[in-house]
């Protein structure tokens, strides 16, 4: 929790099937997004969409910003697991990778089908680590050859401004310095939502017409 000296704003992103409140907590001139997003809305017959399936992003940054994030990343991974894929989600910048682990008992080949192109790995034996790397934005399905269970997606966005959420739904975006942004809100299955956010100005802004 920043001190209660630093100047704050409060940003709602709202709509019938999805709730973001974003606080956003700012120190100089760089500012910290904050919030908890929600949603009323169904993944599927009698299915509830998990919250840490959630990525928040904004749409750009000026060069100096993306320089300074992009040393703060980390690397992702994906478990085979159950024959499947853990966690269902990751989101990554262009140009990173994602580590695929096998921790099943049986052996896994996974590809991946975007607008940008498809990949393939090699068959790969129980323990065995992959790496994949993605350079295209845009969303990725990634499969097993070798089993029909549900996919994972990789969410690969142009800079290291976003953040998935977290189980609750809180989360909190790369400080960036203060300006106007479009922020958005994705979920696989629910979509997404956007809207343009001045931060910095100690203002409170309230969006409740957003819509999937």
């Amino acid at each position: 929790t920043l001190p209660s000296s630093h100047r704050s704003s409060h940003v709602l992103l709202a709509s019938a099937s999805l709730l973001a409140a974003v606080a956003l907590s700012s120190c100089a001139a760089w500012v910290a997004l904050d919030g908890r997003v929600t949603t009323a809305r169904s993944a599927g017959p009698g299915a509830r969409p998990r919250l840490d399936e959630i990525v928040v992003w904004v749409d750009s940054l000026a060069p100096a910003a993306a320089r300074r994030l992009a040393s703060t990343g980390r690397a992702e991974v994906l478990r085979e697991r159950g024959r499947g894929y853990e966690p269902r989600v990751v989101a990554i910048r262009s140009g990173s990778a994602v580590r695929i682990e096998n921790l099943d008992r049986v052996w896994h080949q996974a590809f991946g089908v975007s607008p940008g192109g498809r990949f393939e790995t090699a068959p790969a034996r129980p323990g065995a680590t992959r790496t994949v790397r993605f350079d295209s934005v845009g969303v990725v399905g990634v499969w097993c050859a070798l089993h029909a269970k549900p996919a994972a997606i990789v969410r690969v966005l142009p800079h290291a401004a976003f953040v998935r959420a977290d189980r609750r739904g809180r989360f909190r975006l790369p400080a960036l310095p203060s300006g106007t942004y479009r922020v958005h809100a994705w979920h696989p299955d629910l979509g997404e939502v956007a809207r343009t956010v001045t931060i910095g100005s100690g203002s409170t802004l309230q969006y409740t017409d957003a819509a999937f």
